[in-house]
């Protein structure tokens, strides 16, 4: 309503001028001050960071993790997942039976339109696989699938109250384990499924390795996970620090970095003076210049999911953020960066 509000007052128009001729502009300075709007992406003319090449030091695979809790198939269960190969060799779900018999399982996968869009689509292919009485640990069903790389898919399995998927739950104040982009989900019927949320997901593993977190989410135009998973993981193998770097092909002029990290904003705690793990703690933004690099911005204490750091005007052709510190996570987390070279008010 401010924004609008202060469009109203820029163009001398009432609200519904506003919404009839500048609605487009209205959109993108919501977007730039972090306002969640599902379907409208970055399309800023002003920000540089949309024409850099992005690269990291890193980056981390698709890795969904393990847990000794159990969910019984008392409905269909399923699980939503982003893929970044043009093809799917096969999927293992952790598995345990109950029976006294074995147990035939069939899974079935379809593509999924969004992060939170669980109405089923049509079902691309089935897998079998036979799990045997009292078994617990990795099925595997052969897919032999052609892929989109950067879409979303969905496998489920049938109902089947002997049949239990392992459940992760994340521990609340704790680094998430939870894969961004990922949702998994039950059918208690009707027309979508119903998300499991709370920080959970079903344990698999995928063939061939996914890696759905490079360095290019930075710039797809939006910071939430909806049609892709859209942010930055650096591999929480490697120690940190990690770095990820905007390059253009010409120098450009820049005056102001904008950084949205990750504060975890669908996890609720009630813990006291609670800082996300997740989120980096210690920062620095370099230039490259012609006398090298030169660093601008040197954060020591951050706990905030978006930050504007305004900068002395600088010409480069290459910005590196470095991140040293979470709060408590082994991987950096960075959903978009901005660059900006505007006049100051």
């Amino acid at each position: 309503v401010g924004v609008a509000a202060a469009l109203c007052k820029r163009h001398a128009c009432e609200p519904n001028v506003v919404a009839r001729d500048h609605a487009f502009e209205l959109q993108q300075t919501l977007l730039r001050q972090d306002a969640s709007m599902p379907g409208v992406i970055n399309a800023d003319k002003d920000d540089l960071a949309r024409n850099a090449k992005v690269t990291s030091s890193s980056d981390a695979p698709l890795i969904f993790p393990e847990s000794e809790n159990f969910h019984a198939a008392v409905l269909p269960l399923g699980q939503l997942f982003p893929v970044s190969t043009n093809r799917l060799d096969s999927v293992e779900l952790l598995l345990h039976s109950k029976a006294a018999t074995a147990k035939t399982v069939k899974l079935s996968l379809w593509k999924a339109r969004s992060v939170w869009d669980l109405r089923p689509t049509q079902i691309l292919t089935t897998a079998k696989a036979i799990v045997q009485p009292g078994q617990r640990g990795y099925i595997s069903f052969p897919l032999n699938l052609q892929t989109n790389p950067g879409s979303l898919y969905f496998i489920q399995i049938d109902t089947d109250p002997e049949i239990a998927w392992s459940l992760h739950t994340d521990k609340a104040g704790t680094p998430t384990l939870v894969p961004v982009g990922t949702t998994p989900a039950d059918n208690p019927g009707g027309s979508m499924w119903r998300p499991l949320t709370k920080g959970r997901s079903f344990a698999m593993r995928i063939t061939p390795e996914q890696r759905p977190y490079t360095a290019r989410n930075l710039v797809t135009g939006t910071n939430r996970p909806d049609l892709w998973t859209n942010i930055f993981k650096s591999d929480p193998k490697q120690e940190l620090p990690a770095w990820i770097e905007l390059n253009w092909e010409k120098p450009v002029h820049l005056n102001q970095v904008q950084i949205t990290f990750d504060t975890g904003l669908n996890q609720r705690t009630t813990l006291p003076t609670f800082r996300n793990p997740d989120c980096v703690k210690s920062y620095s933004i370099a230039v490259l210049q012609s006398g090298g690099w030169k660093t601008v911005v040197e954060e020591k204490d951050n706990y905030a999911r978006r930050r504007v750091h305004r900068i002395e005007p600088a010409t480069a052709n290459k910005v590196r953020i470095t991140v040293h510190e979470t709060n408590g996570a082994a991987q950096a987390r960075i959903y978009e960066v901005r660059i900006y070279n505007e006049e100051r008010v």
